[in-house]
């Protein structure tokens, strides 16, 4: 993992892990190999983009450009999460599956403000697509 960077707000690994932690419990009891769990970040988040709800997120201009540059903080995020029960990983012959881990519901229980009640929402939303 690379240095943390103090000024870094947005997109940072914690930030991204728990948006996973959110999207795997959605997708319960199945899970997402790394790619899926990429695309269907920017899918959450710019809901919007694809028909869906407003997006949780300011569209911002090159956003698509995003899909690229989040793929290493995702799964830096990922391994945050496991490390904390919150995220499983399963391998068989498919490769690496994540799966919402045994303390993934209560973290999602847990969190009440308007963003999270909105992600949780996006995240069964994207589920159904």
């Amino acid at each position: 993992m690379k240095p943390r960077n103090d000024t870094e707000l947005f997109n940072t690994p914690f930030e991204l892990g728990l948006r996973m932690v959110y999207l795997l419990s959605a997708l319960r009891p199945g899970g997402a190999d790394l790619q899926k769990l990429v695309l269907l970040d920017y899918v959450i988040v710019y809901s919007g983009d694809i028909g869906g709800p407003e997006s949780l997120h300011t569209p911002v201009p090159f956003r698509n450009a995003e899909l690229f540059s989040r793929r290493e903080r995702i799964e830096q995020g990922l391994y945050l999460m496991s490390t904390r029960g919150l995220v499983d990983v399963v391998l068989d012959e498919r490769g690496m599956t994540y799966i919402a881990g045994d303390s993934s519901f209560t973290l999602v229980g847990s969190l009440t403000s308007k963003y999270w009640r909105e992600l949780a929402a996006r995240c069964r939303w994207a589920y159904i697509l």
